[in-house]
């Protein structure tokens, strides 16, 4: 089961669960989870009163909080490993916060008269 494409043109991540030794019941839970999102999802793309600014963060609220209760089904071990995955993935295509660019030093500073 595929997630719904990410939100405001970024790539979505690739499956950070693929490789993961789950349990049944550990499968079970995770499906549950999905499935409940993703009646939320499909509540929310029906919804015609809602602005499409609306819709989108509700959307993305809906994607973390679907996030955060997998995690918890998860081992502490596996969740270190699924964090270092989201961190690897990030890194790779975000741009820095904040570009760098040159600060003016003391000889470069005005200095009032």
């Amino acid at each position: 089961m595929k997630s719904a494409p990410a939100p405001r043109g970024k790539s979505a991540p690739p499956d950070l669960f693929e490789g993961l030794t789950l349990a049944d019941d550990q499968k079970a839970k995770i499906s549950q989870i999905r499935d409940e999102t993703k009646s939320h999802l499909a509540a929310v793309a029906n919804d015609k009163d809602l602005s499409p600014e609306a819709a989108d963060a509700m959307s993305r609220g809906y994607q973390r909080l679907e996030n955060g209760k997998i995690l918890e089904v998860l081992t502490p071990e596996q969740q270190k490993q699924v964090r270092q995955r989201i961190a690897a993935w990030r890194a790779s295509t975000e741009k820095p916060q904040y570009p760098s660019r040159p600060v003016p030093g003391p000889a470069q500073t005005p200095r009032p008269q």
